[in-house]
């Protein structure tokens, strides 16, 4: 053989075949030939763990997901079986998730006005 250095086999344990132009992995960075290059050909084992990225902020569970569900009440990152309050025991750490329909709070020497007026004030309607 002229060029013992040229190419490289393939990673795959039952093929090893010496590949001129091998392709490598972006997951396990291994070296494939043309015929095991992909994940399931390979059955790479780090081929879907760069896409579950959130894991659940449950304790005691393992689990991961794509995209981040967060908790509106504590915001942690939680599975889908915990995403709920119920389900992973919320404490509400957090600031509260939406303030959608809050009113503004009242300056503490403010007297109790009624929501009418409180309405009025603040949209600028005319109360009678």
């Amino acid at each position: 053989m002229e060029f013992p250095d040229l190419g490289k086999h393939c990673s795959e344990k039952t093929c090893k075949q010496l590949d001129f132009l091998p392709l490598k992995c972006d997951a396990c960075k291994q070296d494939f030939c043309k015929d095991h290059f992909t994940y399931a050909a390979h059955k790479c084992p780090l081929a879907f763990t760069k896409v579950f990225t959130f894991r659940c902020s449950r304790e005691g569970c393992r689990r991961r997901e794509m995209l981040r569900v967060a908790c509106e009440e504590c915001r942690g990152s939680f599975c889908l079986q915990h995403r709920h309050p119920l389900d992973h025991g919320c404490t509400r750490r957090g600031p509260p998730g939406s303030l959608a329909g809050c009113l503004e709070p009242r300056p503490s020497g403010a007297s109790r006005e009624g929501l009418g007026s409180w309405l009025a004030r603040h949209f600028r309607f005319k109360v009678k």
